[in-house]
């Protein structure tokens, strides 16, 4: 048996360090936006990033459609 990691899970394991960092540095960003330029710019300020950071979050749905990972794309209500 090897101890040796898939193309998929060496991926994964990439591509959840990318996404960790990414979502921690919001709250970093919005905080650097505040200091300098105040509450009002916030939007301004922030709003490019999260609409990149959220679209590579679709990357999910494409992980669990395709197997990739273990999560569910949909929830099965027959088992309620």
């Amino acid at each position: 048996m090897s101890n040796s990691l898939g193309w998929g899970q060496v991926y994964l394991a990439n591509y959840n360090a990318i996404s960790a960092f990414l979502w921690f540095n919001i709250p970093l960003r919005l905080l650097q936006i505040y200091t300098k330029f105040g509450p009002d710019r916030i939007f301004d300020g922030t709003s490019g990033y999260l609409k990149y950071v959220q679209a590579l979050a679709l990357l999910e749905l494409i992980h669990s459609a395709t197997g990739n990972s273990r999560s569910q794309t949909s929830i099965d209500r027959r088992t309620r």
